[in-house]
């Protein structure tokens, strides 16, 4: 019986007619990277935009979830939900991209990230390539999202668990597109690598770094997630801090909101 309610559980992450309610839900804009279908949900605050337009955060959601947890309560944390309507409120123009990998036997999505293995460049990782489509979106003044007047130099990107290790990905692969991050119970130490299984190398420029991570998790450890931030920090010289409060649960730390906005709008 137990197990029974695990994959009910699971699956009612994934499928919100199958529980019985309904996603609000962000304007879904699709596009077609290098023949693969993939779309994110965007959002816009309310009222007009500063003069140099609204800053931007890109949220990546967790493995075995979709876009649609910045819009709902997912079955064991509402803290993206609340992010993303926090953020709204202060003024950032909302990007929720969705992965398009699946994970056997209830595919189940997850990002392409350094720690399954995947390699970590352009032209093989197809996520990158939506990242960078995305990218392009925002900087171009003649598409549909930047006449919502979009500030490419202030795009931001944060994610949970799998989406926050997509984030450090995000951060290492474009560095100059990219003002800060921050991370939420992200997944490994893993550097990105390139094809031929060689470490790519820290850029000099890579972009401020905020860590969350609760250090009695049992699901993602904090450890190697911490390990990854020396390696950042102490290592390579970039810029960061870190919150590892006494939690041992794996979820959004929406006790530290606050700071993350701080940190985005000090760079």
């Amino acid at each position: 019986m137990k197990k029974i309610c695990i994959v009910v559980l699971i699956v009612c992450t994934v499928s919100s007619v199958f529980c019985g309610y309904t996603f609000a839900a962000g304007t879904k804009y699709t596009l077609t990277v290098n023949g693969i279908e993939r779309f994110f949900l965007y959002e816009a605050p309310s009222g007009t935009a500063p003069p140099d337009g609204w800053p931007v955060i890109i949220l990546l959601h967790g493995a075995a979830l979709t876009s649609d947890q910045w819009y709902s309560c997912p079955w064991f944390d509402c803290g993206g939900k609340q992010f993303r309507e926090t953020a709204l409120g202060k003024g950032y123009f909302i990007i929720a991209p969705e992965a398009v990998e699946v994970i056997p036997p209830l595919n189940l999505l997850r990002w392409l990230t350094p720690d399954g293995y995947y390699p970590s460049v352009i032209d093989l990782n197809v996520d990158l390539q939506f990242i960078e489509a995305i990218l392009n979106l925002i900087e171009d003044e003649n598409n549909p999202i930047n006449n919502q007047n979009l500030n490419s130099a202030r795009v931001y990107c944060t994610g949970f668990s799998n989406g926050a290790t997509m984030t450090r990905l995000v951060a290492y692969i474009f560095p100059e597109r990219i003002a800060a991050v921050s991370t939420n119970s992200a997944c490994g130490n893993d550097k990105p690598k390139d094809g031929n299984g060689v470490d790519i190398p820290v850029p000099a420029n890579h972009p401020p770094i905020m860590i969350n991570h609760g250090i009695l998790d049992l699901i993602c450890s904090s450890s190697l997630d911490n390990q990854y931030y020396e390696y950042l920090t102490s290592t390579s010289g970039v810029a960061g801090t870190h919150w590892n409060p006494n939690l041992g649960v794996h979820k959004w730390l929406s006790a530290f909101d606050n700071e993350v906005f701080s940190w985005f709008a000090n760079h």
